[in-house]
């Protein structure tokens, strides 16, 4: 059985580094797979999970005894924002370079269909409608958890969603016949 979340913090705050570790090792695959459908790039996405770790614990001790895992998801996606915002054009144009002979299979998806036309649609979405997708149907989000994640009103999530998941089927026609 997996240590409680606050017993670990509770440790690294009163001086027990190592009790880290176990936070890394359960949640590193989780913080990579969000960070690889957000980033589209194996190295940054790999920089954003070592930012993340570094931010949660530098800021451990100011964490208020809520949802771990949603907390460090909000620090995950603040630093792929960040590095999206600070190499926008590195990213686009590697991306592209690599778009034929990009080795899609070397992750493991739990809940999207691994074939590389739902990757490639789903990286090829704004930001923000990857991310409330990724929300819902990857990490099984509700409304009201998606609202307080995108500090958005839990009534906006709805439309935004809806637009979203028509984009992606837009994406998925435009990029074969995948509905036909």
């Amino acid at each position: 059985m997996l240590e409680d979340d606050q017993y670990i913090i509770d440790e690294v705050i009163k001086g027990n580094i190592e009790c880290f570790t176990k936070i890394v090792m359960k949640y590193e695959q989780y913080a990579y797979k969000c960070a690889i459908i957000l980033l589209k790039d194996h190295h940054y996405a790999k920089d954003a999970v070592n930012e993340a770790f570094m931010h949660a614990y530098r800021s451990i001790k100011t964490f208020k005894n809520e949802n771990f895992k949603s907390y460090f998801l909000k620090i995950v996606y603040n630093c792929c924002y960040e590095i999206l915002r600070k190499n926008k054009r590195l990213i686009l144009k590697e991306v592209e370079k690599e778009e034929e002979g990009y080795n899609y299979t070397e992750f493991e998806f739990e809940k999207l269909d691994d074939s590389k036309a739902i990757i490639k649609a789903l990286q090829s979405l704004a930001l923000e409608d990857k991310t409330i997708i990724m929300l819902k149907y990857y990490y099984d989000y509700d409304y009201n958890q998606i609202a307080s994640f995108l500090k958005i009103k839990a009534a906006t999530v709805g439309s935004r969603l809806f637009r979203a998941k028509e984009k992606l089927k837009k994406a998925l026609k435009d990029g074969g016949d995948f509905f036909e």
